[in-house]
């Protein structure tokens, strides 16, 4: 488990990444025993269900001939969104950065996204000979922002969150011109 402590907007986070499968849909207790600054306390997580795909996402041509693409999934927590984003970036070696070209969003509930593309064509929309590029896609299931569980802890001033979050990746070929 890679942990990792820092400060957001002048206030402390505590993250974790656990290894996949590690938690699943359910409800868990988080118990702390306290340190210098934060209390001891304890805090009851819901954990919504992730997402099954039921789109081979991992082999999709995105927006061939600019044609919309669809994903649909199965599952997933009621009270969910699942978010889509098209990430691009270089390596550590050429400075590493990293942005989000496209995102988008929908409730988990619905099922399934279909995305237009995203850049109006000079010729009414015939991409024919467009460059392909492998890009990361990212599809992430977390609660909506209203969902997301509270707790208090002598120490924390402005009380605790906690949020589960799924998260995917895939890296399929983007017709972009």
């Amino acid at each position: 488990m890679a942990a990792q402590d820092g400060q957001i907007a002048g206030l402390s986070q505590n993250q974790a990444t656990l290894p996949a499968g590690a938690i699943q849909a359910g409800t868990y207790t988080v118990t702390a025993s306290g340190g210098a600054d934060v209390g001891a306390f304890q805090a009851t997580i819901p954990v919504g269900a992730d997402i099954q795909f039921q789109t081979s996402v991992s082999e999709l041509e995105v927006w061939g001939d600019c044609a919309p693409f669809t994903i649909n999934w199965t599952g997933g927590d009621p009270d969910a969104w699942v978010t889509l984003s098209f990430v691009e970036g270089s390596d550590v070696f050429s400075g590493g950065f990293q942005f989000v070209n496209f995102a988008y969003r929908t409730p988990a509930s619905k099922g399934t996204m279909t995305i237009r593309y995203p850049i109006p064509t000079r010729d009414g929309g015939n991409c024919n000979g467009a460059p392909k590029y492998r890009l990361h896609l990212v599809v992430e299931v977390e609660p909506d922002p209203s969902e997301v569980t509270t707790f208090s802890a002598p120490g924390l001033t402005l009380g605790g969150r906690a949020k589960w979050k799924y998260v995917h990746n895939f890296w399929p070929l983007v017709n972009l011109p």
